[in-house]
């Protein structure tokens, strides 16, 4: 019998848990996708609140809790062992410009799709939250592999017009349930009824945490003036936030203790909106609030400011009014018009025309999710180490064939050339393959993969790309995604390329140069280090050093500076050594260039390669007594996780 296959669980990055209008779009998504095929587990900062712990675990998710970002240290350290515990394939942040930070993390542990996903704007009354918005704004999308949007205009704001004008922006809209929120006499009747409120009665609402984004002082205006008309009606307000008893204060002073009530944190929104008649909603900068397309279909009058998108727009009844007008104008078209609105005149064909049923796009998600993962990746099997080993080879011999076709020389060097002379393949314990090439046909050999002359699935990992501080490359099966445990840097599975470099042949200098040489590889390897799984010792005490010294100094400006040295101490010519600009073995890594770049082939898991024809003072330099093995406890592997995603 074919085992059932394992749905695939998604990180949802969502902040802090407040009982918010993200949270409530995201766990809607979360009603309604196909749970056989799509697990959410819920990633929130441990001071959150309102969080359905039993509903969610009902539906086969998770609530993890992990220090809020502003913990910066705890934060990284705890959501990267979550994120590589959990063996996330796609992390999903709602967080807007604070998506930077998990998705940062995500990267380091080597999730293949980020999802950075923007759901609000801004408005240049909040200049302080716009501060910190606009200094994060262009990193926003820096770790994200795509981006998704709740409207055109939040899409825009966070991404630039660039991007969603060139398709690179994924639409999805902030969905719900429709029948969730019909119109229904009876609910209407009974939930006033519990609210102690006559029928007769004009009741306002409003749904929403009191922070300055929603607006509530101007809100309380509005309705005082209303009030002046009317005195029949009343204010329900409901949600929490930090502003709430400011607001209260200026009830108070107003005299409208006994027409405003504070409702508090509510689950029953769906029949809040059935005891309203009015929805008023002059936020200071929305995405697309989900509230205002909930009113919308619960068929109240509605009332928006125009600094939020238009595409929040699905009744011709729905009015923008301008913050610029006097809250005794928002009143009196409030006014006007309640008297020619009734609810039995509600048309919900366009409803049920637009794009706002949550069945329709939850099915729209999960085929976006599989369409990022690829189908093979449902199942979460991981590649196993030979299967690792196997795609190496097919990567070894496509560099094998190009060089072939282009004129270029290589050879198997390091523990990929001792495991051919002593095991005729991988060294047992080991599980990488290392590649020399003098520096020209280093170039030529990436220009070559570069200019798409290679297997289309073959790319080059070099400096080019932020964040890779190493002065080699890697060619990778870009179908897969793998990460040492210890390393930053995730990429497909790779075969290791060396430049070759002519020095000095004056040893008094090469000894200077190669120290030098091995100084910097002691930089890059302690800047580009993941310290999450390793265990204290001295040597990770220095590797964290070096790592807080690389983040003072500039891990960039400490790169050039390695470019720099390099290309100053090399030559163009034949000096008779030669040497790799990232040894491992320091002064014993100069070698005369005859005993490498005379060549002969051997056997590699079954295939020949290129290799130095005087292998024997090579390995002899390296290793000392090559063909013995090494004791037990120097057996030493990578640690490495990888997976397909194509």
């Amino acid at each position: 019998m074919k085992k059932k296959e394992e749905p695939i669980r998604i990180a949802q990055i969502v902040g802090k848990w407040i009982g918010g209008g993200v949270e409530a779009v995201v766990m809607n998504y979360y009603r309604h996708i196909d749970h056989s095929k799509i697990q959410f587990d819920f990633i929130c900062d441990d001071d959150s609140t309102n969080i359905p712990y039993d509903e969610i675990e009902k539906l086969g998710g998770k609530v993890i809790l992990i220090p809020p970002y502003q913990k910066v240290f705890k934060y990284q350290k705890e959501l990267r062992r979550v994120l590589r515990e959990g063996n996330y394939k796609i992390v999903h942040s709602h967080i807007n410009t604070l998506s930077v930070f998990p998705l940062y993390a995500a990267k380091k542990v080597g999730v293949p799709v980020r999802i950075a996903h923007s759901h609000s704007t801004t408005n240049k009354k909040e200049w302080k939250k716009n501060l910190l918005k606009q200094v994060l704004r262009p990193f926003s999308k820096k770790y994200a592999t795509n981006y998704m949007c709740c409207s055109e205009l939040a899409g825009r704001w966070l991404f630039g017009d660039k991007a969603y004008d060139d398709g690179k922006v994924y639409l999805l809209n902030n969905a719900i349930d429709l029948d969730k929120f019909k119109y229904d006499k009876k609910i209407r009747d009974k939930k006033r009824k519990e609210l102690g409120i006559k029928e007769d009665t004009i009741v306002i609402g409003h749904i929403g945490r009191f922070v300055a984004q929603k607006n509530h002082t101007f809100l309380i205006d509005i309705f005082n003036q209303f009030h002046k008309k009317e005195k029949n009606s009343i204010l329900l307000l409901a949600g929490q936030g930090p502003l709430q008893e400011e607001i209260k204060n200026k009830v108070r002073e107003l005299g409208l203790d006994d027409s405003v009530r504070f409702l508090g944190q509510r689950n029953d929104a769906n029949e809040l909106y059935q005891a309203f008649d009015v929805f008023l909603l002059p936020s200071l900068y929305e995405g697309l609030p989900v509230v205002g397309v909930e009113a919308q279909a619960s068929g109240l009058l509605c009332f928006f400011s125009d600094d939020m998108t238009k595409e929040t727009k699905v009744l011709d009844s729905t009015v923008f009014m301008s913050l610029s007008n006097t809250a005794e104008e928002w009143a009196n078209s409030i006014f006007n018009i309640i008297k020619a609105n009734t609810r039995t005149k509600f048309n919900r064909e366009p409803f049920l025309q637009s794009s706002y049923s949550i069945n329709e796009n939850a099915d729209k998600l999960l085929k976006f999710y599989f369409g990022e993962v690829g189908d093979d990746m449902s199942n979460k099997k991981e590649l196993t180490i030979d299967e690792i080993k196997q795609i190496e080879v097919n990567i070894l011999c496509e560099i094998d064939k190009l060089c072939a076709e282009n004129d270029i020389e290589y050879c198997l060097c390091g523990g990929s050339l001792l495991g051919a002379i002593r095991h005729k393949g991988f060294i047992p314990w080991d599980d990488d393959i290392d590649v020399y090439l003098k520096r020209t046909d280093y170039e030529k050999l990436k220009k070559v993969i570069k200019d798409g002359k290679a297997k289309k699935w073959l790319s080059v990992i070099d400096d080019e790309i932020p964040e890779y501080y190493y002065p080699f490359s890697k060619i990778v099966d870009n179908r897969t995604v793998a990460k040492m445990s210890d390393n930053l840097t995730p990429h497909g599975i790779w075969v290791d390329i060396f430049p070759i470099d002519y020095i000095t042949a004056d040893q008094r200098k090469r000894v200077k140069v190669i120290n030098k040489f091995y100084y910097y590889r002691a930089l890059i390897i302690g800047m580009t280090t993941d310290f999450t799984n390793l265990k204290f010792s001295k040597k990770v005490i220095v590797k964290k050093f070096i790592y807080l010294l690389s983040l003072i100094l500039g891990k960039n400006k400490i790169y050039k500076k390695y470019k720099k040295y390099i290309l100053k101490n090399t030559y163009d010519y034949d000096t008779g050594y030669v040497s790799c600009p990232f040894p491992t073995y320091k002064l014993n890594e100069i070698f005369e260039t005859d005993d490498l770049f005379i060549r002969s082939k051997y056997e590699f898991e079954g295939q020949l390669f290129w290799g130095p024809k005087n292998y024997d003072n090579y390995l002899t330099q390296l290793y000392g007594d090559y063909m013995k093995l090494p004791p037990v406890e120097q057996r030493k592997a990578h640690e490495i996780n990888a997976w397909r995603i194509k």
